[in-house]
């Protein structure tokens, strides 16, 4: 039985965004789920091309236009979207509806640059709002764990499982091994930068591993990074593991690949369900931003801790929170030495299906969390000020580790601090005319100018139809 929603007429999802991606496939399930049973309305904020949108065109979904510079969104709504996209938010059409459109937000990312996103005297405060209001889920103990030691703030464990759905798992599981003479592993991710980092810490370990057998690994996907990651690969020295790259592979292609090719998958996220699903021994790693990351510890699925799906890349942080992470040479003697490939795959599948299988589980959360926050569009715009805030640019410029001058830009205004006190205000009025505020009050001087044409950007996306 589904929870009821209390004072809520429409779910809006927002995940914004071209590509596939774990977080929006995460989303789109949940949303298809929504859209067949009937149980509340529907909406979407993204891209008109974005992927999510693409995904689904053909559904009677009520669709935002995420670059309007106004969203329509109707009230007594929510808006479910990833933490790190609150200053994405835009203003609403009718201001009036502040009070009544709710958010709710789940942080499904170990890493987050939140100094990039708000500046010191914004962030305390939004970790507050966050937790005053009883609006933020996790993915899982890690990410609670990564966020609360970057915002120096304790939350409540509220977490979100993952749901992965293999709709064309038909291939029969393989419980042999693929080749007495061989170790056949594979790695199945999107070829970004931080997750080819885990990739090359896999491999440097990989290429240690002292056996007669060959070493042989399968990387499925693709990405930006990949031929950053072939000029990585080539710099190991003595390479002795065959490194196959087989793209994209996907539905029951992908099943059968691994199935037929693969005795362990080495992966992080909706991956390592994705191998789970068909019983195949499964292996998180560390998800890291260290491009040098040397670090010999991983960890079979049924062993991860607070639904995590992967681990942190230091090792007093895996100590403290996945003590059951081992060495590589341990994950394939358990395979290849001890024989308990049938035994580990099955133990990965259970865990999979008790954890990450039911999606009506997973909506009863999230309804019991919307019904929970507190958080409103006016409380957001109290916070900022100006939304979007991704709009806002804060410089510093300190002394002695001091900041003394502080520059905000907002929109058409800029703003000079010296020590905290708002001394100038600068206000662009429209392409060529300016007024210059003392203190932000006073007008001082004006100033117009004359211009050339400025001619679009060459990587506008208007340019590219």
């Amino acid at each position: 039985m589904i929870t009821a929603l209390k004072n809520v007429n429409k779910i809006y999802f927002f995940d914004n965004g071209y590509g596939v991606r774990g977080g929006a496939n995460f989303m789109l399930e949940i949303i298809r789920f929504l859209l067949d049973n009937s149980i509340i309305p529907v909406g979407l904020i993204d891209f008109k091309d974005g992927y999510m949108r693409e995904s689904l065109i053909d559904r009677n979904i009520d669709f935002v236009d995420y670059e309007e510079d106004k969203w329509d969104i109707e009230p007594e709504s929510v808006i479910f979207c990833p933490v790190e996209r609150l200053c994405l938010l835009k203003p609403l059409v009718k201001k009036e509806y502040n009070t009544s459109v709710k958010v709710i937000t789940i942080l499904w990312e170990t890493m987050v640059g939140w100094e990039l996103l708000y500046p010191n005297h914004i962030l305390k405060k939004y970790a507050d709002l966050l937790f005053n209001t009883d609006s933020l889920m996790f993915l899982d103990a890690g990410c609670q764990f990564a966020c609360e030691n970057q915002l120096k703030r304790k939350f409540k464990d509220s977490y979100l499982p993952l749901y992965f759905h293999n709709s064309q798992s038909t291939v029969e599981p393989n419980n042999n091994i693929i080749n007495e003479n061989e170790i056949n592993i594979a790695w199945l991710g999107r070829l970004s930068d931080t997750k080819c980092f885990s990739l090359l810490n896999l491999i440097k370990h990989f290429n240690q591993i002292n056996t007669s057998k060959t070493k042989r690994i399968h990387i499925i996907g693709d990405g930006l990074y990949k031929k950053e990651l072939i000029k990585d690969i080539e710099k190991i020295n003595d390479l002795n593991v065959d490194i196959i790259f087989k793209g994209v592979l996907t539905g029951n292609e992908l099943n059968s690949f691994l199935t037929n090719n693969v005795d362990i998958l080495f992966a992080m996220g909706t991956s390592m369900l994705n191998g789970a699903s068909i019983s195949l021994p499964v292996a998180g790693v560390s998800e890291t931003s260290n491009h040098k990351l040397n670090l010999d510890r991983f960890i079979w699925l049924y062993d991860e801790k607070g639904l995590q799906l992967g681990l942190p890349d230091k090792l007093k942080k895996i100590n403290k929170i996945n003590p059951k992470a081992v060495s590589l040479q341990t994950i394939l003697d358990e395979i290849y030495v001890q024989n308990k490939k049938s035994e580990i795959a099955s133990k990965c599948y259970e865990y999979y299906k008790f954890n990450h299988s039911n999606i009506e589980r997973d909506i009863n959360i999230l309804f019991e969390n919307i019904n929970n926050s507190t958080l409103t569009y006016k409380k957001l715009n109290n916070l900022f000020k100006f939304m979007p805030y991704n709009k806002v640019i804060n410089q510093y410029y300190k002394f002695l580790g001091i900041p003394v001058i502080h520059i905000i830009r907002k929109g058409s205004n800029t703003i000079y601090k010296v020590f905290g006190i708002r001394l100038l205000k600068i206000k662009n009025y429209n392409l060529y005319n300016r007024k210059y505020k003392l203190f932000g009050l006073f007008t001082i001087a004006t100033s117009t100018s004359v211009g050339r044409y400025r001619f679009p950007n060459i990587f506008s996306k208007k340019l590219q139809k």
